[in-house]
């Protein structure tokens, strides 16, 4: 009987390898420089997260570049949450969302097609394939053929892809298809998210405008959003009912977010 159990425990211990092994090679055939080659850690503790060297050693530090995003999700993601970060740009934050709650779900938004190539390389290397769904749409007050317009080609600067509208220092032009939030949440059905991340280079009242609908609803309990030069943004999302907010500094830098809650639930005519 002791041999026979003995027997039984290597052979589980086998076949556990010979998962680990297979999923590895699974990770292993994207044959480009997005997961082959040098990678780093992101600067978070409370997980060991990777992130491809094409994504740029600077958007490794997510904790040091956005500390208020961190400890807002270690504040309020759970299971069975659902997470919209929008501007994913290669995916810091939604790792480590994914990390904190393994019965959620992301959807990370990022339309430049750089970034996202990294975004999804990064997903295969932490095996988070079903945690964190990567959307390649960019989001705007209107459903239609849209223009990006880029000022730099390389997967995580935080500028290009960010407007749609084409100038001086545009270096690529890239056609797109546009949706309004709302109009995407309907058409493929959707969760409704209990948190939106919204860092759009920009754009983010153009999105608050086309999802009317996504920031009334009553799962939503809190959203972070990067500002503008001016606070309109936050008038905007009073509107929906958030109107407690904390608004803070990028360490370092001249930008600035807004953590924002709701005091109360939204009126159903919102």
């Amino acid at each position: 009987m002791e041999r026979e159990t003995a027997l039984e425990q290597k052979v589980a211990r086998l076949k556990a390898k010979l998962a680990d092994l297979q999923e590895r090679r699974v990770v292993a055939q994207f044959a480009t420089p997005y997961v082959d080659g040098p990678r780093f850690h992101l600067d978070y503790d409370n997980a060991e997260i990777e992130v491809v060297a094409a994504a740029r050693q600077r958007t490794a530090r997510a904790q040091t570049s956005e500390p208020h995003t961190v400890q807002w999700l270690e504040e309020s993601f759970r299971d069975g949450d659902v997470l919209y970060d929008i501007g994913a740009n290669v995916g810091s934050y939604s790792l480590i969302a994914a990390h904190l709650a393994p019965a959620a779900r992301v959807y990370a938004f990022e339309p430049s097609f750089a970034s996202y190539a990294v975004l999804c390389s990064n997903i295969a290397l932490n095996r988070l394939g079903g945690r964190v769904v990567p959307i390649p749409l960019p989001l705007g007050a209107a459903t239609a053929p849209a223009t990006l317009a880029y000022h730099a080609l390389g997967p995580g600067a935080g500028a290009h892809g960010g407007t749609v509208h084409v100038g001086e220092d545009t270096v690529f032009e890239q056609g797109a298809l546009m949706f309004r939030l709302d109009d995407l949440v309907r058409l493929f059905g959707l969760s409704a998210p209990a948190l939106v991340r919204l860092a759009a280079g920009g754009r983010e009242p153009e999105i608050v405008a086309g999802a009317v609908e996504t920031f009334s609803a009553p799962s939503l309990r809190s959203v972070i959003v990067e500002l503008g030069s001016d606070d309109t943004l936050l008038g905007a999302l009073a509107a929906h009912g958030f109107d407690q907010h904390e608004v803070h500094r990028r360490p370092g830098s001249p930008i600035r977010f807004a953590t924002l809650r709701r005091a109360k639930t939204p009126a159903a005519s919102a």
